[in-house]
């Protein structure tokens, strides 16, 4: 089962290599989309209600179909 909630300081490490992970093969990108996300994090606009995280056998996971609440998350691999 996953579980959606609200990111935490101590899941910015997991959540930046789920980024760079899931970005290194797109067709485009940039290479520096897991910065970007610590960024924003410092940005005055952030709004931490906002940061969800999904976390499946206590990992931040992205699993290749997840359904919370009538929501539909696709195409998420869980990092080792």
């Amino acid at each position: 089962m996953i579980e959606i909630r609200k990111e935490e300081k101590q899941d910015y490490e997991e959540v930046y290599k789920v980024v760079k992970t899931a970005f290194e093969t797109a067709q485009h990108s940039d290479g520096n989309e897991q910065d970007l996300v610590t960024e924003l994090r410092k940005s005055k606009n952030f709004i931490p209600e906002l940061s969800l995280v999904a976390v499946k056998n206590e990992k931040i996971s992205r699993d290749k179909t997840a359904k919370y609440h009538g929501l539909e998350f696709k195409n998420i691999t869980e990092l080792n």
